[in-house]
């Protein structure tokens, strides 16, 4: 994001008098906001782990990521904890926070396996989860009980992963259609993608596309009179077929296999963008967070060299180009390699397990909480403490206080209020309109509530322009109103906005 000039925000307060027991702040609804087109993009975020963990969700609403490729994670069987998982209830909070312009939401996108099936997943039925015993030789495996379309053990030793025909009926039906996977009381959902739609993700992150390259698999699709990498570019348009049938605006991203473009110019027509992992550094996936095996090894240079020759085939065809990096050390040459060519990077840790800590160049970090100066006089049992420079006049005009906010090099102030009498909960909700392109951004952007009667907002400059904030307690019917009646008896008072 550009770097904003310093701004002044000129604030004029109406204080009534009226006692505070429940607080609205009131701009229009941000979940009907847009989330910025997919080529507009400039942060992504990306967690497949841990999402469940206490307090991941929270930070992947306060980041300022204009995309996040999430784990659905209710679909895990394995553990009765991440089967319960709110999963649309996380969607719908990150669908309610803002990307890094201040004006749009985030893109929430799912992340799925198209090409190998996974034996925690809802639709494994047939055997033990993660058994110890599996035999992977090719002259053992697959063990009879396991559906015929399964073809090996993960090449690179991932456990649980298998690949599959990914032709098979059997296999797309559990990806797509849901036609012949029955019913259970512990989910909604009958397909892959359907419990993405379901749980309002905006699109789909499909990983092991690179089942098309692989050799076993080719191997069979031949002996079976098919061409791998045809076939998954018609898997890949059975879903874009199936999604847009039910979302117009859904979003399909390729991860890997970047090679299939080549000699097949039809696949820029199915998907919407390509990610592709590990151009430049690499990490190994089992070890933890902390472990450097994780990240910073190196890809040697003909293999880097490979995939971007086949991701500017992407490029050329007008297509955003994603890319992961697994680099701890080599972070900053990690962000410098891809921004150089044009790709947008998220830098982070194999297992991707959090958010990374080597964040992209540029990203607008959550504000850090703020130190008050000063106090303010009361107004009928309330007072304002601001962390920044600042005056508090009257205005001679209106007869109100004026607040003036020198917003400096941070470009934002940090407004909390104090209910004193009666010191009960206080309540925000930040609403914004569906093309509103508002002057300022407020923080926090959804409803929260204070059980000590204190509730802190940080207002930033967006763009020179005015606005205007109302906020309401209920009146005696318990409505919140913003009419004249309402600012003279006290249940509502505002502030006008101006930035220089």
């Amino acid at each position: 994001m550009k770097k904003l000039l310093p701004l002044i925000i000129i604030v004029t307060i109406l204080i009534q008098n009226g006692m505070i027991s429940k607080l609205l702040f009131a701009q229009t609804n941000i979940d009907e906001l847009d989330p910025l087109p997919l080529d507009e993009i400039k942060f992504w975020g990306y967690q497949i782990a841990d999402v469940s963990e206490e307090g991941a969700v929270k930070l992947l609403e306060e980041s300022n990521y204009d995309m996040l490729v999430l784990e659905p994670t209710r679909t895990d069987w394995s553990d009765e904890g991440e089967k319960q998982f709110d999963t649309k209830g996380m969607v719908n909070r990150l669908k309610n926070s803002l990307a890094s312009d201040g004006i749009h939401r985030k893109l929430v996108i799912a992340y799925i396996d198209i090409g190998e099936a996974e034996d925690w997943r809802w639709y494994w039925t047939w055997a033990e989860r993660t058994p110890d015993n599996v035999d992977c030789r090719p002259r053992n495996f697959p063990p009879l009980d396991w559906p015929d379309y399964i073809v090996k053990c993960d090449p690179d030793g991932f456990s649980g992963n298998y690949p599959v025909e990914f032709w098979d009926p059997e296999w797309k039906d559990i990806v797509i259609f849901g036609e012949k996977t029955g019913s259970d009381p512990d989910r909604n959902f009958n397909s892959i993608i359907d419990e993405v739609i379901k749980d309002g993700f905006d699109g789909i992150y499909l990983d092991w596309v690179e089942a098309a390259e692989d050799s076993d698999i080719i191997a069979l699709a031949e002996s079976q009179g098919k061409d791998a990498v045809e076939e998954m570019i018609a898997f890949i348009q059975e879903m874009k077929d199936y999604s847009f049938e039910r979302n117009q605006d859904f979003i399909i991203i390729q991860q890997n296999a970047a090679s299939i473009i080549d000699g097949h110019p039809e696949l820029t027509q199915v998907i919407d963008a390509i990610s592709q992992e590990a151009i430049w550094f690499d990490g190994e996936a089992d070890v933890n967070w902390v472990d450097p095996r994780g990240c910073d090894k190196e890809i040697d240079i003909e293999t880097t060299n490979g995939y971007l020759n086949f991701l500017r085939q992407y490029q050329d065809a007008s297509l955003p180009v994603f890319d992961c990096e697994y680099a701890c050390k080599s972070a900053e040459a990690a962000y410098s390699n891809a921004l150089a060519e044009g790709f947008i990077p998220y830098v982070s840790r194999r297992i991707l397990s959090r958010l990374t800590t080597t964040t992209p160049p540029a990203l607008p970090l959550p504000s850090p909480t703020p130190t008050p100066v000063d106090v303010d006089p009361g107004n009928g049992g309330k007072s304002f403490t601001f962390n920044c420079e600042h005056s508090l006049k009257r205005d001679p005009i209106f007869g109100l206080e004026k607040l003036t906010i020198n917003a400096g090099d941070t470009e934002n102030c940090t407004l909390k209020l104090t209910n004193h009498v009666p010191r009960k909960s206080v309540e925000i909700a930040t609403l914004l309109k569906k093309g509103y392109r508002s002057t300022i951004k407020i923080e926090p952007v959804r409803s929260i509530i204070d059980e000590n009667g204190e509730l802190e907002i940080t207002i930033t400059a967006i763009r020179k322009g005015k606005d205007w904030v109302a906020w309401a307690v209920p009146d005696e019917n318990g409505e919140f109103k913003f009419n004249k009646k309402a600012y003279d008896t006290g249940f509502a008072w505002g502030m006008f906005v101006e930035v220089k």
